[in-house]
This record gives C-alpha cells, sequence and structure tokens, in this order.
C-alpha cells in the first residue's frame, strides 16, 4: 500500500472515530439530562430537581449575587414538558395555548422579585390606558405599550399579571411572579421567587395553578447551605 494511500485511511479512520465519540458524547449528554435529577445550589438552600424538568441555569447559583433556575412543566399534571412530542403536534405553535406548557423560573435576589403592588408600580409608571367596562371575573385591564396588565383587588392587596401578544393573541402569554415561601407573601421584595408564565386561558385558575407549582418546587428543597463565596457545580445523581 502506498504512503498516500495510508495516509488517507489513516485519516478517514480517525475521522470516522472522531464521529462516533462526537455522536456518543450527544447521546450521552441527552440521556443524562432525561434521566439524572440534578442537585442544584441557589441562593443559601439547594434542590434536586427530577430529570427532565431543568431547562437551563442563569446569573450566579450561589448565595453571594442573583441567580435563576428555569424548570419547564405541563398543567394540570405538572409533568416535565417534552418538546419533541410539541413538535409534532400544533401545540408548538404556541405550546403555552395548546399543550399546557408553564415555564417556571426560581428566582433568587432578582431584581424583579417584587410584590405585586410594586409590580402594577412600575408596569404603569410610563403611562397606561385603563378599560372601563367591568369584567365580571373581577379584573381590571390596563392597556400598556409592552402589553396588557390584568389587575384585581382582594381585600386591598392586588394580583397583577402581565401578559404579552407579540405575534397576536393566539401566540400570546402571560407571567405572574410570587414568592417561593407562604412567610414571605405581603413583603415588598422577595429573597425567593417563582416567575411563572402560562397560557391567558389559566388566569381564572392563576390561584390553583400557582398553589401546585409551589408545592412542586418546594418538595424539591432539601437543605440550607452556609455562606460561599465562589461558584458552586451542579452535581448529577440518578433518579
Amino acid at each position: 500500500m502506498s504512503l498516500l494511500k495510508k495516509i488517507v485511511l489513516t485519516a478517514g479512520v480517525g475521522f470516522t472515530a472522531l464521529c462516533m465519540a462526537g455522536a456518543w458524547a450527544i447521546h450521552k449528554e441527552h440521556v443524562d439530562e432525561t434521566t439524572m435529577s440534578q442537585k442544584v445550589f441557589i441562593g443559601d438552600d439547594c434542590f434536586i430537581i427530577p430529570a427532565g424538568y431543568g431547562a437551563g441555569l442563569g446569573g450566579r447559583v450561589g448565595n453571594s449575587e442573583m441567580a435563576l433556575m428555569m424548570l419547564r412543566m405541563v398543567y394540570p399534571s405538572l409533568a416535565p414538558f417534552r418538546e419533541d412530542g410539541a413538535r409534532k403536534s400544533s401545540g408548538y405553535i404556541n405550546p403555552y395555548e395548546n399543550s399546557g406548557l408553564v415555564d417556571v423560573a426560581l428566582q433568587y435576589k432578582e431584581l424583579n422579585n417584587v410584590s405585586d403592588e410594586e409590580m402594577f408600580r412600575r408596569q404603569t409608571a410610563y403611562g397606561y390606558l385603563k378599560h372601563d367596562d367591568i369584567r365580571p371575573d373581577g379584573w381590571d385591564v390596563y392597556e400598556l405599550n409592552t402589553g396588557t396588565l390584568y389587575v384585581k383587588d382582594n381585600n386591598g392587596h392586588k394580583t397583577t399579571i402581565d401578559c404579552l401578544s407579540p405575534m397576536g393573541s393566539s401566540l400570546g402569554y402571560c407571567t405572574h411572579i410570587m414568592p417561593l415561601w407562604e412567610k414571605d407573601e405581603g413583603k415588598k421584595f422577595y429573597d425567593y421567587a417563582l416567575n411563572i408564565t402560562f397560557s391567558r386561558k389559566y388566569i381564572p385558575q392563576l390561584v390553583e395553578l400557582e398553589g401546585a407549582v409551589r408545592q412542586k418546587v418546594q418538595s424539591w428543597h432539601r437543605c440550607s447551605i452556609p455562606k460561599v463565596v465562589f461558584f458552586p457545580t451542579v452535581k448529577s445523581s440518578p433518579t
């Protein structure tokens, strides 16, 4: 065999092995994402996030800075959201509306970890148009440049939902921020908050939806951790 043929053959084998190794790594990463739980240190606490729920980390994961972890689930079952399944159906056009997708950001000391009253103040600071008609469900509607606010007063306490429809109402979604822990209800700012994104159709079921999500995330809380000044790691373990 000539030297040139040997070089070409060796390069071909090496390239094939590299492709196989890359494919194995991608497969292994995919398997880990769906079969391994994550032990996440965020703020002063650690959470065991079951397989399939975690959608990514942002900021610093520790108790010295702001941090968040993205979670995806389906309402009302609260099972992990499967994007592949949504893609195969019409639900992927707007998974919030058609597939029951609920995005949950577990946030620590983020700038928008604020009460409904404070969120209303911030959102309406630059002008708004309030609808005069009285809705039968008790929600007041405020039109903003950035979207629509749904606001309801319950014994002097505001509930403020921020809804966006960037490509028409059929592609819209709503968000609401609430404290992770019941003991923080009534505070202006929260250390831990749940920033929940959902379909507009769930507004009448907001109390039930948020209660279920809060209970789910609280069930993953495992321990408190000491003050740290470095960037902790995220560990994975079999479920």
